[in-house]
């Protein structure tokens, strides 16, 4: 099957909010959801195979800057490589915008996603304290 990478729509939002629930430790609303899909200062794409939604990524333009706030794979994908489709795809929709700083904050205890973010350059810059449920440090990480 075809793997694309499309705008995300209304039509998505639900298998969107379901994977959030099931993978993100403060999962955003189905409501947020479909709000961050139809603002004009943010980017909502999801990643299908055939027809189904596997994966997404989001982030607010903000002063020139791209804020990802999620990047996720649903479980049955993971490990396929399909990530990094979703991070090239990111920085190609930044570049296009003419954005040159990324920046993201993740789990310190998410070593999957540090490395899948350091082998796309980006670097750790600074720790928020017991940032996620008030238990994990969030680390900053900048792309620029």
């Amino acid at each position: 099957m075809e793997n694309k990478i499309v705008q995300m729509q209304p039509c998505h939002v639900e298998e969107v909010a379901r994977i959030e629930q099931e993978l993100i430790s403060t999962p955003w609303s189905k409501k947020l959801i479909l709000e961050l899909s139809e603002q004009s200062n943010a980017v909502a794409k999801v990643l299908l195979v055939g027809d189904k939604v596997v994966g997404y990524y989001s982030f607010y333009m903000i002063g020139g800057e791209a804020d990802i706030n999620n990047i996720a794979i649903d479980r049955p994908y993971q490990g396929r490589g399909l990530s990094k489709l979703l991070m090239q795809d990111l920085i190609a929709e930044c570049a296009s915008r003419g954005i040159e700083e990324i920046t993201l904050e993740v789990g310190a205890n998410n070593a999957v996603a540090q490395s899948l973010y350091i082998q796309f350059g980006f670097k750790e810059e600074g720790r928020r304290k017991n940032y996620y449920n008030n238990t994990e440090d969030a680390i900053i990480m900048w792309r620029r």
